[in-house]
């Protein structure tokens, strides 16, 4: 028994491990290839100013209160909005489907093979690579062929609660995003991420993750050598993530189960990241409290407009 837990982790700790997600990138990067599908834009949606962009995983009801509160709260004009539907599960794809048809959204599926194979359990950290295999799939078939002036990539659980303006927030910058530091080494993370879409392009992107050294940068870590080693990361006005445990659930100890179970993070006041949306932990307690914050977001933005109307007529007395 020793000794198969020895060659367990070390196949799941050691060098080739490490070395494996060159290998699933470049397999990944075929595949996508081999699957030859072009999707159809029509000239109004080519050339926008801006694409806002979501992968779906399996929760209609996160894209759906995503969906109203984009159109809710973005001030940009003239963007175009897309969900890329990565689901494993048919039926979920089938009611994404339908919320963005409610929502005047434009859906495209992410091929089943691609997201299927990529959640097969034998798969190294799994849900990342297929995270990065539906980004890589995003950029050949959609930001590449439209080729917005800027381009945000939103995760399904990111929800805005107050007024966006993407293009004043990156400014003159080439990317603005949500900061990730591991020993030294910096990048976005590809949830809260907005690029000069002709800077994300000339890298050549690719959002796979990566072990440099024993260093495991997440998904979007091997933009870190395409992209983000030419900057300094930590001196651009860049947001970061201020984690909070909003409940506790009992028999949680480490911390990676209570982040994905308990907490959400927030950036810039803005945004909410409801963590773990897709539930891939499988925490028992996931869905209520998902249920729970989108009922408290929904009850903070019905008392900010009730102050905002009440402040409006008692100006206007």
């Amino acid at each position: 028994m020793n000794i198969l837990r020895r060659l367990y982790n070390s196949l799941h700790s050691g060098p080739l491990y490490r070395q494996s997600f060159r290998l699933f990138s470049a397999l990944s990067r075929l595949l996508i290839f081999l699957s030859g599908r072009r999707l159809h834009f029509g000239g109004d949606e080519k050339r926008r100013p801006l694409l806002l962009l979501t992968v779906a995983f399996g929760n209609a009801a996160l894209i759906r209160e995503q969906n109203i509160r984009l159109k809710h709260y973005v001030r940009d004009k003239g963007y175009l909005r897309i969900v890329a539907d990565n689901s494993v599960s048919r039926s979920a794809r089938r009611e994404i489907a339908a919320v963005c048809r409610e929502s005047g959204v434009r859906y495209v599926a992410v091929p089943h093979f691609l997201s299927r194979f990529f959640s097969l359990p034998i798969i190294p950290n799994r849900f990342s690579l297929s995270h990065a295999t539906a980004l890589n799939w995003a950029v050949a078939r959609i930001i590449s062929p439209l080729r917005p002036a800027v381009t945000a990539l939103l995760d399904h659980d990111l929800m805005p609660t107050g007024e966006i303006d993407f293009a004043a927030r990156l400014g003159a910058q080439p990317f603005y995003g949500a900061l990730v530091e591991r020993n030294g080494l910096t990048y976005l993370w590809p949830g809260y991420a907005i690029f000069r879409t002709d800077v994300l392009l000339a890298c050549r992107p690719d959002f796979f993750p990566l072990y440099i050294g024993r260093t495991w940068l997440d998904v979007g870590g091997m933009l870190y050598r395409r992209l983000y080693c030419r900057y300094d990361m930590t001196s651009l006005p860049l947001a970061r993530a201020k984690t909070k445990r909003i409940t506790v659930t009992p028999g949680l100890t480490r911390y990676n189960d209570i982040l994905h179970t308990d907490c959400i993070d927030r950036f810039n006041g803005l945004w909410v990241h409801l963590v773990n949306g897709s539930n891939y932990t499988r925490s028992a307690k996931k869905s209520d409290m998902l249920r729970e914050c989108l009922r408290l977001l929904r009850e903070n933005d019905a008392k900010r407009e009730a102050e905002e109307n009440n402040t409006q007529r008692g100006g206007g007395e």
